[in-house]
């Protein structure tokens, strides 16, 4: 349950291959830029026995990260690492949270014939923001928009007699 943390700055992240480049790129220009990282991330796992034919199972990942890039290169020829600069319009900062969960019931009604009940959660949004994501962020995931499934599953055993 403890989070995972990590902060990471990498002065030469991929960032994309826009077509018009000069004919040493092959015609494509392939962007770099300078990159502030931030992610939050945990797990919690909680299982339940209510009897023992009768379990209750969680799984919640809530996940924060964001991303404030610096200034544009772009590659001078293939199999080198000489850039030069290149301006790219637009800003490309990001600040996502997304927030899975899994809760399962399960409960074998009788030998081998089971009932299983399953809520999914996957809520997930990017807000294109040059702010920095927090450890509150990631607690706040649990609230952004996303979608949830239901499922009912049942197994019957038919016994041969």
């Amino acid at each position: 349950m403890i989070p995972t943390i990590s902060y990471e700055i990498d002065a030469r992240q991929y960032d994309a291959t826009p077509d018009g480049g000069p004919a040493e790129t092959f015609g494509a220009r392939y962007i770099i830029a300078r990159v502030d990282r931030a992610t939050y991330s945990t797990q919690f796992r909680v299982n339940y026995t209510f009897k023992p034919d009768m379990t209750l199972d969680v799984y919640a990942e809530p996940f924060a990260a964001s991303g404030s890039y610096g200034p544009t290169q772009e590659l001078v020829a293939p199999r080198t690492s000489t850039l030069r600069p290149f301006d790219v319009p637009g800003n490309r900062d990001f600040n996502t949270k997304s927030f899975r969960s899994n809760v399962v019931l399960r409960w074998e009604w009788k030998p081998g014939s089971t009932l299983f009940v399953v809520w999914q959660q996957n809520r997930a949004a990017t807000d294109l923001l040059g702010s920095r994501a927090t450890l509150g962020d990631m607690f706040h995931s649990i609230s952004v928009p996303g979608d949830h499934v239901l499922a009912v599953k049942t197994t019957f055993w038919i016994s041969g007699r």
